[in-house]
């Protein structure tokens, strides 16, 4: 149920999805004592139904589907992240500077939750990346935070790499190329790299010299250029 219920919100066909996922949610509702793998299934249907809520706009029933996944798995990485989107949203809707920032650092406090929930998520790093970046415009925290996506194989590449740029970093290599890709390119060309061959020496009875041998350097590996995966809008377009 909650399989096909992701499919369809990625298919934009919401209505379905959320009968799909209401009927996980009743479902276990029900269930007395919960075991951890049910209370996580249930953390997730009330997660996928709040990013539904957030493409509709309906930004407060977001937040509270995301506080009831936390209330089955307090340390849910997703659920943690989708609610420093929503302060971060809450926040941009307001005109007085020093409310905005309140809601940016609680943003902030949820985005860092996650991260430890889930350190290896390189989709947490580019939510603080964008945070520091269009909203607290603290350009050296941003630069950290995108770098620290592309270490970790995030998607979105070339965007990343882009923004990294705007905010005064260095030009990332392989920008082009997903993580994987990037990864097999580094390992191609050690591979292709010549090995270096022993010095000849000359007999001394030998009238000729002995020539150099040049190595033939390695053929360029041509780049693929992919497009960066389309991310969910209420979390990867600053």
């Amino acid at each position: 149920h909650i399989q096909m219920g992701k499919i369809l919100t990625a298919e934009k066909n919401f209505e379905g999805a959320v009968l799909w996922l209401q009927n996980v949610v009743q479902h276990l509702s029900g269930v007395r004592n919960l075991s951890f793998k049910y209370r996580t299934l249930m953390a997730e249907a009330q997660a996928t139904l709040g990013d539904i809520d957030m493409v509709q706009e309906n930004v407060h029933t977001a937040e509270n589907r995301y506080r009831q996944a936390l209330d089955f798995v307090p340390e849910n990485g997703l659920a943690l992240n989708r609610l420093g989107d929503v302060k971060k949203r809450q926040g941009a809707s307001l005109s007085d500077p020093a409310k905005q920032k309140e809601f940016y650092m609680t943003a902030l406090d949820f985005y860092n939750k996650a991260i430890k929930s889930e350190p290896k998520n390189p989709d947490f790093y580019l939510s603080l990346g964008i945070i520091y970046h269009k909203n607290l415009k603290d350009a050296q925290k941003a630069v950290v935070n995108y770098t620290k996506y592309l270490d970790l194989n995030g998607r979105d590449r070339v965007n990343v790499s882009n923004w990294i740029s705007e905010c005064g970093g260095a030009a990332t290599p392989d920008a082009g190329t997903t993580g994987t890709d990037a990864k097999a390119k580094s390992t191609t060309a050690a591979k292709e790299s010549p090995t270096p061959k022993p010095e000849v020496k000359d007999k001394p009875t030998s009238p000729t010299a002995a020539q150099d041998k040049t190595s033939t350097p390695p053929k360029a590996q041509d780049k693929v250029a992919t497009s960066p995966k389309t991310q969910d809008k209420a979390t990867t377009t600053p």
